[in-house]
């Protein structure tokens, strides 16, 4: 009785549901086939029949109608999935032969300490016939003495490369992220391939965007005292992160308030409570309702173009729209697990692919969690004075939104800040005074001397927020590192947080026996995976540019044979500890630098030097021979010192040197891999 009810209130959330099934069938299985149309047509063709049956059969079919429909929403959301994709797309430039491109440069140019990075759209693409119209988008690089704008039209005749992944266990899909931006290929720009042949002005609401960034950045630079604090005002305020410090960051995530600089509900919460204090001074007449209701989504909306659109706060603008149309307009108050549900649908319809990032998932996890969760929490205790329900308001907040989000960290960054409800508590409340001083700041910043005692009112809100976040960031045991959750495993424990949050809100007891089901389940998987590791022997050669590394694994430890620079720098964080993850390693033994390595009955000869000129008097027989460093020999050469079963090609490498090793390796019909090229090289014993 429940259910029907609550799907009565909320229609979009039966909605959303095939529609995230439509989506992940595409995905998966790719392609629009004949047969999908085919269902399409006869779907509608047997629900427009229902329309023509008598009451009582229409009554009796009512399941299998339910059905059709949930179908047809699964077919429309794959085919809208496959229409968002340009590749699809007769134009895309892609399909053609890699040729000259007119590019138009449509994002803001950022600094790098290689140079410069950019997108550009394409606008044409020189084929037999000339110039034809082409689109598509492209990740360009150039060197720090280019000069690029946006809006600059180029002609590149430099050739695309396309977006690939390393290949290295457990490393950052790079190629997924840009895919979800569209971008499949990348180019560095050379001066002699490249021309600004003209400029494309910018749209209007563009430039606006971009001179209200502008004026942001350049007051918080001139009126906050410290760079480090004007970064963090830039990105607190509007998301521009190109000043941010990198350690200032590292610092906010391992004290579980990262949140805090990424724009997100939060802000617009702020924003939000701001215009309905200001817009009470509108009279109460039959025409102020719609003003505020036009004025406030001007703003939020705004606001949300300002900071780039960012998944979550598209989120909550989309929802606070919802809500300010409520309240002002036809006054009526809806579900709000249907607000969000419509949210995430009307997002997912204008991006699918917003469903694979990690923003949006952590932003509807977070506010569904504090729907769920935080009025049972808050019912635990309830405090006596004013200011301990504020702070019991903020803890139990905290809590809630732990609930469901702490599963899906756990699965992308492989950690948990210890000590995240001790630093949100005074985290959030200077947060929130320095985002009004960021306002204030603003809006008097034509004014110099107001500017600059607000500035420094900002610069010490600010600076007291990094200090708390710094002291609990370095406490001992501040972050879980380590952590490791499989995808069976976090859609596993999904299963049984959403049972307990059913125990809890309809007291029936049959959902907490299925969450301690799902538990177990987890923690047999988890055992499985132990056992597994235990008797795994695998070889490991990572692609990792200008450096060679390899990890011999038996069991649960791990050998560790190559550059040990690595080790002490970013690159065990980056690189291995990723791979190792999955693998449930313990312990770790580094070797020392070494021509020969044996391995689980295998031998690898690891060549970085050039041979000796004494002849040998029998072939060393080998497995693998692994050639590191750009060694001056060649392939022949090899052959006469060793009997090899295969060559890798590290990507310590040149590609010069790897193109005519692996033309002697296809001459002398020889098996090669090249890591660069083919990604990280895994084998199985």
């Amino acid at each position: 009785m429940f259910v029907t009810t609550f799907c009565k209130k909320a229609p979009f959330v039966r909605l959303l549901l095939p529609w995230i099934l439509g989506l992940l069938w595409q995905w998966h299985f790719p392609g629009m086939h004949g047969y999908q149309v085919f269902t399409a047509v006869l779907l509608c063709a047997l629900l427009l029949g229902f329309r023509y049956l008598p009451l009582s059969r229409q009554y009796f079919l009512a399941p299998l109608q339910g059905l059709f429909l949930f179908v047809l929403v699964i077919q429309t959301a794959s085919y809208v999935a496959w229409r968002n994709d340009v590749r699809n797309n007769a134009g895309w430039f892609g399909r053609n032969a890699p040729a000259p491109l007119q590019l138009v440069i449509d994002a803001p140019v950022q600094q790098r300490p290689y140079g410069f990075r950019t997108t550009a759209r394409v606008v044409a693409q020189y084929t037999t016939q000339g110039w034809q119209p082409a689109c598509g988008e492209v990740q360009l690089y150039a060197k720090p003495a280019a000069s690029l704008h946006p809006g600059d039209r180029l002609v590149c005749t430099d050739s695309l490369q396309r977006i690939q992944n390393s290949g290295n266990p457990g490393a950052f899909d790079i190629a997924g992220y840009m895919a979800g931006q569209h971008i499949f290929h990348q180019v560095w720009l050379t001066p002699a391939h490249t021309w600004v042949v003209g400029r494309t002005p910018m749209p209007l609401w563009q430039r606006i965007l971009a001179a209200c960034r502008q004026y942001c950045v350049r007051t918080f630079q001139r009126y906050v005292p410290s760079p480090r604090e004007a970064g963090l005002a830039e990105a607190l305020l509007i998301g521009y992160k190109d000043d941010l410090d990198k350690l200032l960051v590292q610092d906010y995530t391992q004290a579980g308030v990262v949140h805090i600089i990424a724009i997100s509900g939060m802000h617009l919460l702020l924003l939000y409570e701001a215009l309905l204090w200001l817009l009470q001074a509108l009279p109460e007449k039959r025409w102020s309702r719609a003003v505020k209701a036009a004025l406030m989504l001007a703003v939020l909306w705004g606001f949300a173009l300002l900071t780039g659109g960012a998944a979550s706060v598209l989120r909550a603008t989309l929802m606070y729209t919802f809500i300010t149309v409520e309240r002002l307009v036809v006054q009526r108050y809806t579900n709000r697990y249907n607000l969000l549900a419509a949210s995430a649908f009307l997002l997912l319809c204008y991006q699918p692919r917003l469903l694979l990032d990690v923003g949006f998932q952590l932003s509807y996890l977070a506010v569904l969690s504090l729907m769920l969760f935080q009025r049972g929490i808050a019912r635990l205790y309830v405090p006596n004075s004013r200011a301990g329900r504020f702070a019991w308001n903020m803890t139990t907040a905290t809590l809630a939104a732990q609930v469901l989000t702490v599963p899906v960290s756990i699965y992308y960054f492989h950690q948990f800040p210890n000590f995240f409800l001790l630093a949100n508590l005074v985290a959030i409340a200077l947060s929130e005074l320095a985002m009004y001083a960021c306002i204030l700041l603003l809006a008097v910043g034509w004014v110099p001397l107001l500017a600059r005692a607000t500035g420094y009112a900002l610069y010490g809100l600010l600076y007291a927020m990094n200090t708390w976040v710094q002291w609990i960031g370095h406490l001992p045991y501040a972050v879980s590192n380590g952590l490791y959750l499989g995808g069976w495993e976090v859609a596993l424990l999904y299963a049984g947080l959403l049972a307990v949050a059913t125990w809890l809100l309809l007291q029936y007891r049959q959902a907490f026996r299925w969450a301690l089901v799902c538990v177990a389940m987890v923690a047999l998987l988890h055992v499985a995976r132990l056992w597994q590791a235990g008797r795994q022997q695998l070889m490991v050669v990572y692609n990792i540019r200008r450096h060679t590394a390899i990890d011999l694994v038996q069991g649960r430890h791990v050998t560790f044979a190559g550059d040990t620079d690595l080790l002490q720098g970013g690159g065990l964080q980056q690189y291995l500890l990723p791979a190792r993850l999955p693998l449930q390693i313990t312990g770790q033994q580094n070797l020392a630098p070494a021509q020969l390595v044996s391995f689980a009955g295998h031998r690898l000869v690891i060549v970085n030097a050039p041979l000796p000129d004494i002849w040998p008097v029998k072939k060393c027989k080998t497995d693998y021979i692994l050639l590191s460093h750009d060694p001056q020999v060649d392939i022949r050469q090899l052959l006469q010192h060793f009997d090899a079963g295969r060559f890798i090609f590290d990507a310590s490498c040149s590609p010069a040197k790897i193109r005519k090793w692996k033309s002697d390796c296809e001459a002398l019909t020889l098996r090669f891999f090249s890591v660069p090229e083919q990604g990280a090289f895994i084998q199985n014993f």
